[in-house]
């Protein structure tokens, strides 16, 4: 399922890329004092965001486990982040379900794309 052509490979690196420095941007940002995060669209924008950051991962052949593994790894980590270091943001464990959700999305994203017929098959030995 990983993608053929430079050109597709380039551009799935820009969108991991756009996607991580926007997560970044977003999820570190200082909040203001009274913001309420615990909305719908906030838990559908931690889910949108897990779900680009792995599906472009796991579209350029990187390992599987090792990918949902350090993606989930890092859903926590943000979580404590936020709430232990950006002023007037919060972890929340609604947050951090809705960052396994989009991690279980990319995946799903991922094994929706057609397989890769282009790439020569090894046979086996």
């Amino acid at each position: 399922m990983a993608p053929s052509g430079s050109g597709t490979r380039w551009g799935l690196r820009l969108v991991f890329a756009a996607a991580l420095v926007l997560h970044v941007l977003v999820l570190y940002s200082p909040g203001t004092p009274g913001d309420s995060t615990s909305t719908g669209v906030d838990k559908m924008g931690h889910t949108a965001m897990f779900a680009i950051l792995v599906a472009p991962l796991l579209c350029l052949g990187t390992p599987i486990g090792s990918t949902l593994l350090a993606a989930t790894g890092y859903a926590v980590l943000s979580e404590f982040i936020q709430a232990f270091a950006v002023p007037h943001r919060s972890g929340e464990f609604g947050d951090l379900l809705a960052n396994l959700l989009g991690i279980g999305l990319g995946w799903l994203i991922w094994r929706a794309l057609p397989e890769d017929r282009s790439q020569p098959t090894r046979s086996p030995r």
